[in-house]
């Protein structure tokens, strides 16, 4: 924790002890109250102006040592009615799941191919059929030393390896996705091209030019498979580091039928968490947002927020209305500040976001970032992340979760946050070096949370006039100048 978070921790913590003090000052030993109370208490709704940017530069690959990180990627397609289609393809790596070669009397049967979802669906509800297709990558090998965008993409070949078709209930994928603790292993499978398993079978039994036990080489040989949606039922995500997502190599020998596997990470020579695969978005996009530039300030004609992830949109809040009041009070100590964003839009198979985060971003509609002197100078008073990015900490941080999250409710039908210290940050900070100043945070913009910008396709919409901060606070009846 640095300096300045825990001087403000301190000065609410006193804060706080002496508002329960002053309260119990207010009652005489006779029972009657005090009449000259030492503070007040207030609240305050203040309406946050927004708008809407288009963003890029989103990483969808699986390059991270962080194990506590998910590894998937996502596949399928479906109309928004309002954002326009939506078409999500992945491209996988290939890996031999052992450097041993096959047997000499080995002979080739088959090869099939199966794929675990990761329970994410989206876009449909209800029992539906879905297909897909794998190709073979014939550009370049996917490389651990570049990162993969949701732009990105690989050229692969027209024609398919195998084509999966599958039924699914896209309801019964989001209920189970809500467990903890004994979901269901639900799995796509499929007969690949014999022309393919072929191939693998020669290297894998024969390891000509160390091509089956050297990864590198393999890859070369084989740089992978492509998983391309056959229909428009909706978008499906796939865990790539699991164990059931492979292709098997079907072959027997004089005593023997067996199997030889090959995953979508890395194995000989690799980490598992270390896994180059990706997805590429791409959106057809329509209504009001059809043919908008990248990081531009938009306001819709229809009053509209969005936030999407895959096709990255973001809400960029304003904080102007904060500082108006802000600047006509002084020595105030906030106790409770929330973010409320209510009549967010939820229609079926369309689910908003279940959690979102704040982090900073400036006039240009480029977030701040750590590496950046002029961003670290201007934020480091504030109570903001430093990994990276400066986003909002949250008032009580867990090893598992650091930034203030602002949660979906379905019963009430909005986002709700706490936002208590950082509120009190930008109250304490508003005259930096006694002066307003130009190095005030004036936007943060709403950004996924969960599902996160790079692991879904997830859309929320709300209006305009719909997002306030709800500010509770002390303040002392006598103040000395």
């Amino acid at each position: 924790m640095n300096l300045w978070a825990k001087r403000l921790r301190q000065l609410m913590l006193f804060a706080v002890a002496l508002f329960f003090f002053s309260c119990n000052e207010e009652d005489s030993i006779l029972g009657f109250r005090n009449p000259n109370k030492k503070f007040n208490v207030f609240q305050i709704d203040i309406p946050l102006t927004s708008s809407v940017v288009l963003i890029d530069s989103v990483i969808t690959d699986n390059i991270s040592t962080n194990t506590s990180l998910t590894h998937d990627v996502l596949v399928g397609s479906y109309n928004d009615p309002t954002l326009g289609l939506i078409k999500a393809e992945s491209f996988l790596p290939l890996s031999p799941g052992s450097s041993t070669q096959l047997a000499a009397s080995a002979v080739y049967d088959s090869v099939t191919v199966q794929l675990q979802l990761n329970l994410y669906a989206y876009g449909n509800s209800g029992p539906q059929q879905e297909k897909i297709t794998l190709h073979e990558i014939t550009g370049d090998s996917l490389s651990f030393y570049k990162r993969y965008y949701y732009n990105s993409s690989v050229a692969y070949n027209a024609s398919p390896l195998s084509e999966i078709s599958f039924n699914v209930h896209y309801d019964s994928l989001r209920k189970e996705a809500t467990k903890t603790t004994g979901r269901d292993t639900v799995l796509a499978k499929g007969r690949m091209d014999d022309n393919f398993g072929q191939r693998l079978f020669d290297i894998a039994k024969n390891n000509t030019d160390s091509k089956y036990s050297d990864l590198r080489k393999f890859r070369y040989e084989f740089k992978g498979l492509a998983l391309l949606p056959g229909s428009n039922n909706g978008v499906l995500g796939y865990s790539v580091n699991s164990a059931f997502s492979r292709v098997a190599l079907h072959y027997h020998t004089s005593t023997d039928t067996l199997t030889a596997f090959f995953y979508f990470f890395p194995t000989a020579g690799g980490t598992t968490s270390y896994n180059p695969a990706f997805t590429h978005v791409v959106t057809e996009r329509a209504g009001e947002l059809s043919g908008s530039p990248l990081y531009q300030t938009l306001e819709t004609q229809s009053g509209a927020r969005y936030i999407q992830s895959g096709s990255p949109v973001i809400t960029k809040v304003d904080l102007s209305n904060f500082y108006k009041f802000a600047d006509t009070v002084s020595n105030i100590i906030v106790n409770e500040s929330q973010l409320i964003i209510s009549g967010v839009e939820s229609p079926l198979g369309m689910s908003p976001h279940s959690a979102l985060l704040l982090r900073s971003i400036n006039e240009n509609n480029v977030f701040s970032n750590i590496k950046v002197q002029a961003d670290r100078d201007a934020l480091l008073r504030y109570y903001l992340t430093q990994d990276g990015y400066f986003d909002v900490f949250a008032d009580y941080r867990t090893s598992s979760q650091s930034v203030a999250t602002i949660n979906y409710s379905s019963e009430s039908n909005q986002f709700n946050g706490f936002l208590t210290l950082f509120t009190q940050s930008l109250f304490t900070n508003k005259n930096f070096n006694n002066q307003v100043n130009d190095t005030r945070l004036k936007y943060v913009a709403l950004y996924p949370y969960s599902p996160s910008m790079s692991r879904g396709i997830t859309r929320t919409i709300f209006n305009k006039d719909n997002i306030k901060l709800r500010i509770k606070y002390t303040r002392p009846t006598q103040i000395t100048p």
